[in-house]
């Protein structure tokens, strides 16, 4: 993300059309978990491996061309955070509540 950050304020300064965006999409219905069963991936994210060990993805998963149009208008808006499924919010708060936790005063 800092990448991202530091991208978008040097493309700013340079004052051209370009711009960056961090995309966090949430749950998108993808082939994503199939392939990953298949390969039998498997890491740091205890619930995406869950889900992966399930072979399915949970409902507030959201369709492909839904999360492509939230995307597209965002970017349109010159939006740099875009979080297309609301419905993941308390999951990437609790990812982002031991970041912050962490930090040093």
């Amino acid at each position: 993300m800092a990448v991202c950050e530091s991208l978008r304020l040097q493309l700013e300064q340079a004052g051209g059309t370009v711009t960056s965006s961090v995309l966090v999409p949430g749950y998108t219905r993808t082939s994503l978990v199939a392939r990953e069963k298949q390969a039998g991936a498997g890491g740091e994210d205890a619930a995406f491996d869950d889900i992966i060990a399930r072979g399915s993805v949970p409902q507030e998963a959201m369709e492909p061309e839904e999360t492509a149009e939230i995307v597209a208008e965002a970017i349109r808006k010159g939006e740099f955070w875009i979080f297309p499924n609301t419905l993941s919010r308390g999951r990437i708060e609790a990812r982002i509540g031991p970041i912050i936790a962490a930090a040093r005063p």
